[in-house]
């Protein structure tokens, strides 16, 4: 119980650092979609409205959503974002 309030928790200060960090929204979508389907142990969303969110997303997902946790982002995010 505990572990899913702290997950809850920062996943919600996740939200609002992306937020503050004016993240396109279509990217804190993707990223927050697929950190709680990986929490879940459920397949990672790969399908976006936009081909280059679908990209990202996909790129994440042949490296580990967990290495996102840990700073191992996908190149494409930052590309995407810029």
């Amino acid at each position: 119980m505990g572990a899913n309030e702290g997950w809850n928790e920062n996943l919600d200060k996740l939200a609002q650092y992306l937020t503050d960090s004016d993240t396109l929204p279509a990217l804190q979508e993707a990223i927050l979609a697929n950190l709680a389907c990986w929490r879940r142990s459920q397949l990672p969303l790969v399908l976006f409205d936009d081909s280059s969110v679908t990209a990202a997303a996909q790129s994440q997902s042949s490296i580990g959503w967990k290495n996102i946790l840990e700073g191992l982002l996908s190149s494409k995010w930052r590309q995407l974002q810029q």
